[in-house]
């Protein structure tokens, strides 16, 4: 991914706390020099001194053929983004230009064993469901036995978010303004990730 030093992010607590909060990925193995993708939330997951990426997905999918040791995989996640138009900026003349936030890891993939399966989603479902695991256990092993799980090993991993750092403060805050003005969710999104990232920029000074 291409990153200018600008938008780099290079703190590894604030890319694996972005991805927590933005898990849905596109998850990418090649197969014969082609992209084999399929779209799927992953769990962060530490073991020892290893991080890794876990998900599953349909045993009818064709990229489950793909999940094995010898095959290098990418996850992207993706958080608030949105136009900034040109009349955001008091420095004239200007281009729009759209602001965005993406993570990108890349590691080895293995398949789970039935027993990290169960584990997988015991997981999955403390973490979405407020209550808990209330799913028939019957009917939740049936289905468990139609997909497969997954884990990717994190081996790189590269941040970029691309928030006007390369402006002024003064002009960043002029985008916030502009955002702020909008009726699009996605533009409040990115409106409060943008706030959020200028106070902690603040703190550290």
């Amino acid at each position: 991914m291409f990153t200018p030093k600008s938008f780099a992010v290079n703190d590894d607590a604030t890319l694996y706390e972005f991805i927590s909060q933005h898990n849905f990925a596109t998850f990418i193995t090649i197969k014969a020099e082609l992209p084999v993708i399929t779209h799927v939330p992953l769990i962060v997951v530490r073991n020892e001194n290893q991080i890794f990426l876990e998900g599953h997905m349909a045993q009818q999918n064709p990229h489950a053929l793909l999940l094995d040791k010898t095959s290098i995989s990418t996850a992207v996640f993706t958080g608030p983004h949105a136009y900034i138009s040109h009349k955001s900026y008091r420095q004239q003349p200007s281009v729009p230009t759209w602001n965005y936030t993406a993570v990108h890891v890349q590691g080895p993939v293995s398949v789970m064993t039935p027993a990290e399966l169960n584990d997988h989603l015991r997981r999955s479902l403390e973490l979405y469901e407020s209550e808990g695991d209330d799913i028939d256990v019957e009917y939740k092993n049936r289905l468990s036995r139609l997909i497969i799980g997954f884990k990717l090993e994190v081996k790189a991993i590269q941040g970029k978010f691309k928030l006007s750092q390369n402006k002024s403060e003064e002009e960043q805050r002029r985008v916030i303004d502009g955002l702020n003005k909008s009726g699009l969710i996605e533009n409040k999104m990115l409106k409060e990730f943008m706030e959020g990232r200028l106070r902690k920029a603040e703190k550290s000074e």
